[in-house]
């Protein structure tokens, strides 16, 4: 480049030479000089950019050089030159591409004889554009020659098409992704539509990728905002309007629109289409097919269904997670919170999300839907109420969103029943029959609840799609979704006595898909089963919720025990409490009656209490002695609650029971279960032999079945029986277990899994992974209720913190077990605890008998936070104080 750099100085001086101009400065590998004439200026530019066009470095190729031309006063400081109109020289220089020559009017005007003087340079119009410093346009223009390149980008900066855009009065939060997409597709493509509710930002963003478009649109953005329409006859000539045009005599008005658009390059943006839907079709139509140069954009609630439109499907900005106890920087990583936190501003500059109001915050988003116009207004009323006031009860809010100060007038309200009265009867009709879904659907779920006779249904539903009414649901591919303003919008617009029929038709629904999904949870078509039962559990809440109001014994029986399984694995603990609350009401005579006190059992248990369980569990098998549905549930919650009682030899007849029933089942899932059962029995009885030879066959089925709990249940047992003298080889199966529950989401039994696995983890010397384990398994008891497996975690905690040292804190936990449920232990662990607490117990000295009181004192909630901040603090210690953790 040292070469390059050379021979450009030399020839660059030597044409300025020639032409009788001054060289002021090199400004390192640039240059500036001043001519008394703008037409020697002018013949410089030109015989430079020839000379670096013939030239041609072997190392480099061609090197193409910007130029920009001003003519005016100038102030002599020594030998430099000054003042505005050297600035406006540099800046057009900047603004201008390699090969490029730019000139101002100011110059053109003083040398317009070039044209007329057979020189063969001549001046092209550019456009007005905005320089900074500059408070008018500066009218630009491109010089042209033999041996110059013509064709460039439009210069970078501010075109005044570009600036006659709508101002951008609020933030644009959480599109850039979008943006930067859509305005691919508007340099690829001839129409771009961008669909959606009203109030979702598609205005804003349209305004945004037309700011930011560029080439090849040299003749800039024409904007045309629609909304002013109040009759479609007017949409041509409010187009007509923004292009500064009328017809010509014997014209119509889309001739002359097309006359015009026909000779430009530009991109023609037309907001809210659908005040004028079909004239907007009609006229879209005729310019791309008559005006090649143009390019459209469109923003309307639907789609304008033409040929070789691109739709782009604007949704709400992302809302929080629904889940409890969110953490601060989950709640502020929300675009929508983002958003409402900048609008709350222009009205409390100190407002922010903290700690304090974070869940209020992240609740009113998700009531809101993360609608950005929702989220404004929402925020505009910070002036009149609290963030709490606001939150209380997110479907009232909507009606209460009034018009934004200054805005046009519009509230929630508005908008969503503007767009409602739009929409075809048949399209209102399947629109009311879908705000019977509380969370997410399938297409054919739709179909189901919406078929009548009053239409073809599917092609309503494909209306509704379009319009933005129904839209794809984020977390669950093929799924469908209402917004919640249209949900609660529709479900107004039902007719009266035509909710009950709705809801007994949703709740007939979701009972046929628990009787299809439900039983497949134990099979080896678990994993699709899982996932399709998780995705429609807010549909079986509310259509249990609505069997139990209108005490549907029947069918909320029904659908209890089909999905019970699923939902237990998965420590959805309302099925525990649907399981409780059908115990009281089922017949005696039922024949399902097992079954429900059975799940009822195994709810009381895992709720704590122990007596209750017993007592469902033993009500439960002799409903069942009568007839041909084994209790299964009913015998391992007596297992379990039994064990807790120390009524062990009622224990062992219960747990016999179990492993026959479930060994002569037809079903492999039962008999995976008896053949684990059978081994952790021997194993008690250090029968390791044989323990060994059921945890192989159960091996061999659960491969065959192909279903990751039974895989996960023959690999826990396994890793039982290995960990007495193998406990490295007991590890990794426990973590293979892990790794098979976790691909369906079962944490009940990752839970089974993680507690002793942490206590292995401790007694091989990796107190960091026990440690990590225990704080997962906290969180997993923390947020379902499932008190049955909190006494072996407190224990194992226990152990871990006094291993680190943390004697008080150890004692703290471990004295906090009293009075909760325990899983049945063997001797070896009973003694391992109660050296424990000796140990404990002189550690700590008279201090035991105030830890004992505080201990009892703690609400269960505070236990596990305690816990969580112990083990948090000892994985702190262990990081500073050694290398990486293993865990």
């Amino acid at each position: 480049m040292r070469a390059v750099t050379r021979d450009h100085e030399e020839l660059t001086r030597a044409a300025i030479d020639a032409h009788e101009g001054a060289l002021i400065r090199f400004t390192g590998d640039g240059v500036f000089a001043a001519f008394a004439d703008a037409g020697q200026a002018v013949r410089t530019a030109v015989s430079i950019q020839r000379s670096l066009s013939d030239a041609d470095w072997p190392d480099v190729g061609r090197l193409r050089v910007r130029m920009g031309l001003n003519t005016g006063p100038c102030l002599e400081q020594g030998k430099d030159l000054h003042g505005p109109t050297v600035n406006m020289a540099a800046r057009l220089h900047d603004a201008a591409h390699g090969g490029q020559v730019v000139a101002t009017d100011a110059t053109v005007a003083s040398c317009a004889h070039l044209s007329d003087q057979g020189s063969g340079i001549d001046f092209f119009e550019l456009g007005d554009y905005h320089f900074r410093g500059l408070s008018q346009p500066t009218l630009v223009y491109q010089v042209l020659a033999a041996g110059l390149l013509s064709e460039f980008p439009l210069l970078r900066s501010g075109r005044r098409g570009y600036d006659e855009l709508p101002a951008e009065l609020t933030t644009l939060i959480g599109r850039d992704e979008l943006v930067a997409e859509v305005g691919r597709r508007v340099r690829e493509r001839r129409i771009v539509s961008l669909v959606g509710l009203g109030g979702v930002g598609k205005s804003r963003i349209a305004v945004r990728v037309a700011r930011r478009a560029r080439r090849p649109f040299h003749n800039g953005i024409r904007f045309v905002d629609l909304a002013v329409v109040n009759d479609p006859g007017e949409v041509v000539g409010v187009v007509l309007a923004s292009l500064g045009a009328q017809p010509a005599v014997g014209e119509s008005e889309e001739e002359a629109a097309v006359r015009v658009l026909r000779p430009d390059r530009l991109l023609l943006l037309l907001d809210n289409c659908e005040h004028g839907e079909e004239r907007v079709r009609d006229l879209v139509r005729k310019v791309v097919t008559e005006c090649p140069g143009v390019h459209v954009l469109a923003t309307s609630r639907q789609a304008l269904d033409l040929a070789g439109e691109n739709t782009v499907q604007v949704l709400p900005l992302a809302v929080p997670p629904a889940r409890e106890a969110l953490t601060l920087s989950e709640v502020k990583a929300s675009a929508a919170v983002d958003l409402f936190v900048d609008c709350a501003r222009s009205v409390d500059p100190s407002f922010a999300v903290d700690r304090g109001n974070a869940q209020v915050v992240a609740g009113l988003c998700r009531a809101l839907d993360g609608m950005p116009l929702a989220l404004e207004l929402a925020a505009a009323r910070l002036s009149v109420e609290s963030i709490q006031d606001l939150a209380r009860d997110g479907a009232a809010l909507i009606d209460r969103l009034g018009p934004t100060p200054g805005g046009r007038g519009l509230s929630m309200r508005s908008v969503v029943d503007w767009s409602y009265q739009r929409l075809r009867p048949d399209d209102q009709r399947l629109l009311q029959r879908l705000s019977v879904f509380a969370a997410a659907f399938t297409r054919d779920m739709a179909l189901a609840v919406g078929r009548s006779g009053a239409g073809p249904t599917s092609q309503a539903f494909d209306r509704l799609l379009r319009s933005s009414f129904v839209v794809r649901d984020a977390v669950h591919q093929y799924r469908f979704r209402l917004l919640d303003s249209a949900r609660e919008h529709a479900r107004a617009k039902l007719p009266p006595g035509a909710a009950y029929d709705l809801d007994r038709r949703h709740a007939e629904l979701m009972l046929g898909r628990a009787r299809v999904y439900g039983p497949m949870i134990r099979t080896g078509e678990e994993a699709s089963a899982s996932e399709v039962l998780a995705a429609d559990f807010s549909e079986y809440r509310r259509a249990m919720t609505w069997y139990l109001r209108e005490d549907r014994v029947d069918e909320a029986a029904e659908m209890l025990v089909e999905i019970f399984q699923f939902c237990h694995f998965q420590l959805l603990a309302e099925a525990h409490a649907w399981a409780l609350d059908l115990a009281s009401r089922i017949p005696a005579d039922h024949p399902l009656t097992g079954d429900v006190g059975g799940a009822a059992a195994l709810a009381a248990w895992f709720g704590g209490d122990t007596d209750r369980a017993v007592q469902l569990g033993l009500g439960a098998v002799d409903s069942a002695a009568s007839g041909d549905r084994p209790p299964y549930w009913a015998r391992l919650a007596l297992v379990d609650a039994l064990g807790y009682a120390g009524r062990m030899e009622e224990l062992s007849q219960h747990f016999i029971a179990l492993v026959r029933e479930q060994r002569t089942s037809p079903e492999p899932f039962w008999q995976i279960n008896a053949l684990g059962y059978e081994a952790l029995s021997f194993l008690m009885f250090g029968r390791s032999a044989d323990a060994e030879q059921r945890v192989d066959r159960a091996l061999a089925l659960a491969r065959q079945l192909g279903n990751p709990d039974c895989r996960h249940w023959a690999l826990y047992c396994h890793a039982r029986v290995l960990a007495p003298h193998d406990p490295e080889r007991a590890c990794v199966a426990y973590e293979e277990a892990m790794a098979a529950t976790r691909s369906v989401g079962s944490d009940w039994n990752l839970s089974l899994d993680l507690v002793e696995w942490a206590g292995l983890k401790r007694q091989l010397g990796d107190p960091g992974a026990a440690a990590v384990g225990l704080l997962e398994l906290l969180d997993l008891l923390g947020g379902s209720g499932n008190r049955s497996q909190l006494s072996p975690t407190l224990r194992q905690t226990a152990e871990v913190l006094a291993a680190a040292g943390m004697q008080e804190a150890a004692s703290l936990v471990l004295l906090s077990r009293a009075g909760l449920p325990q899983m049945p232990k063997g001797p070896p662990e009973e003694t391992s605890e109660d050296a424990l607490s000796s140990h404990l117990r002189a550690a700590v000295g008279g201090d035991w008998s105030r830890l004992e009181i505080q201990a009892r004192s703690m609400a269960e909630h505070d236990l596990i936070r305690y816990c969580k901040e112990a083990l948090s603090a000892m994985i702190g210690e262990l990081v500073d104080a050694g290398p990486p953790l293993r865990g």
